[in-house]
């Protein structure tokens, strides 16, 4: 009895591997975009909590001086807990963010592309400025991530400018 597959390589043709590459690719193209806002949102998480704490120690310092903003503003009392990170008196960096206090806690991503603050109703009772967590797009790029932090639509500020709340 003759064998029909004589001379016949088991394994895969190029056609069915061009298929799982196509289909690997496919799956590719529509996780990645979902990853990369995962990561993002996991930083712009992580930026959150040090400019609560910012914020915190700023609202219990305001408690202790009769709502004073001015001595509450100093390096030492806003970055209380972070003085291993500051690197100038006003600012100190992470691996993903800048931090800086303008009479309210700023977080600005190392791309330039947006900035985080906190604005809590006790400092906006001083400084105006609207109380609330906000997503200021700084590039074309920073209001597509803005958005996608987001998902609102954005408000117009005299003091910030063009602000997401999320």
């Amino acid at each position: 009895m003759k064998n029909h597959m004589v001379g016949r390589l088991d394994g895969f043709t190029l056609i069915e591997l061009l298929v799982v590459v196509l289909i690997i690719g496919i799956l590719a193209s529509v996780a990645l975009p979902q990853y990369e806002k995962a990561v993002e949102k996991s930083r712009v998480s992580e930026a959150m909590i040090i400019l609560k704490k910012i914020a915190d120690n700023v609202n219990m310092c305001l408690l202790s001086n009769g709502g004073r903003l001015d001595a509450c503003g100093e390096p030492d009392i806003a970055y209380e807990g972070f003085e291993d990170k500051v690197e100038s008196g006003l600012s100190f960096s992470t691996k993903n963010f800048d931090y800086v206090w303008y009479g309210v806690p700023f977080a600005q991503d190392k791309k330039g592309d947006y900035m985080l603050t906190i604005v809590t109703p006790q400092v906006s009772n001083i400084n105006n400025a609207p109380a609330g967590r906000w997503c200021m797009p700084q590039t074309e790029k920073g209001v597509k991530s803005c958005k996608s932090l987001s998902g609102k639509d954005p408000i117009t500020d005299n003091t910030l400018g063009v602000l997401f709340p999320f």
